[in-house]
């Protein structure tokens, strides 16, 4: 047992090349940075990675404008306490996968194509997408299921999961061994598979087939899917608008969700036009803008992101549906069929603005947002 991935992918941080980093830029020396970092922890709640995310070591930014970035800790504290403030609802909706499905589909927007669903326990809820699949209820229906190779490629997750913890994709059924074929390269027999899934998620567990990329985006990104990430903000009285809006761009060999930060490039676009500008990466422990995608060698300046005209109409919408949340994040993938949220987060990260937008969320322009 022991199959799924239930933790995030170690985050390597060699923290020493990027003191060197920090000590070429800035001049400084070891202990005036190692305080810093001290410093920042305490004061923004901001973790080594996030201090050189960031570049706070920079000597051209003034203190405040430091102190305006404000790390994962200090950030879901300022979003938890507006919810509260706030009253508001509604995040079973979000959690739940088969809920939110519904609730995307009766603002127009699709969702991911789920094959099945895995289950022992009832449905409180009157869920209409549930018509679409099946719903296994054993672990012998669940085998049987795992070893039709007409759903090959596959992924698998839990129906409440973050951060693609306790997932899999698998490429294909091998009928010789009785085993799924994973991505990783990995061969896993399918009742022992089956057995896992039941021990540990009994309250559900979602199969979907493989997203495929947009024709468009394939060109210039690859055949994996691009996850795009967009903020929606909203604060008390006003209507919600989007903030900020990227594509999470993954190198050969990675999903977007399991790639961490390190290994990831983005692509910021412009969210009234809909169209890319340069990419920017954290290889090399450093801020890297490109105008050319190093994995396919394309400039993708000036593309404009499939169907995002719906999509910029529709997100605002659906964030003032679901209340007066002071942020939201929402992952999309663009399929050749069209557009399918994948989720929507209520805390989500917020680091891809800040570092592309030099911009924290302590700066007075964001900061009525967390404080309304």
């Amino acid at each position: 047992m022991g199959y799924l991935r239930e933790d995030s992918a170690a985050n390597n941080m060699q923290i020493e090349k990027w003191l060197l980093e920090a000590r070429r830029v800035t001049g400084k020396n070891y202990y005036r940075l190692v305080w810093e970092l001290y410093y920042f922890a305490i004061v923004s709640g901001i973790i080594p990675e996030e201090y050189f995310r960031f570049r706070l070591y920079r000597p051209d930014i003034s203190a405040q404008k430091r102190r305006s970035f404000k790390g994962g800790r200090k950030f879901g504290k300022w979003i938890a306490a507006a919810i509260k403030r706030r009253n508001l609802q509604n995040q079973e909706t979000m959690d739940n996968k088969l809920l939110f499905a519904d609730f995307c589909s009766a603002h127009g927007v699709g969702a991911p194509d789920h094959l099945a669903l895995y289950s022992n326990e009832p449905f409180k809820e009157d869920i209409k997408y549930l018509d679409q699949f099946d719903v296994l209820r054993s672990i012998s229906k669940l085998t049987k299921f795992l070893r039709n190779p007409r759903f090959y490629p596959i992924f698998g997750k839990p129906m409440d999961s973050e951060r693609a913890l306790g997932s899999f994709g698998a490429t294909h059924f091998e009928k010789s061994t009785d085993c799924l074929a994973f991505s990783d390269g990995r061969k896993i027999p399918a009742k022992e598979l089956a057995e896992e899934i039941v021990a540990k998620y009994g309250g559900g567990y979602l199969f979907q087939r493989h997203l495929k990329q947009h024709p468009i985006l394939e060109k210039y990104f690859g055949s994996l899917p691009t996850i795009f990430r967009v903020n929606t903000v909203k604060q008390v009285g006003q209507k919600a608008d989007i903030y900020f809006a990227w594509g999470k761009l993954s190198p050969k060999g990675h999903m977007s969700a399991s790639a961490h930060a390190g290994e990831r490039y983005s692509a910021p676009f412009d969210f009234e036009s809909g169209r890319f500008s340069d990419l920017f990466s954290f290889y090399d422990f450093k801020f890297t803008r490109y105008q050319i995608y190093p994995e396919t060698g394309m400039n993708c300046r000036g593309v404009e992101v499939p169907h995002w005209h719906h999509l910029r109409e529709r997100l605002p919408l659906m964030h003032d549906a679901l209340g007066d949340y002071p942020l939201l994040g929402w992952d999309i993938a663009i399929t050749p069929t069209g557009p399918a949220i994948l989720e929507t987060n209520y805390m989500p990260g917020f680091n891809t603005s800040q570092q592309v937008l030099d911009i924290g969320i302590g700066d007075p322009s964001i900061r009525k947002i967390f404080k309304g």
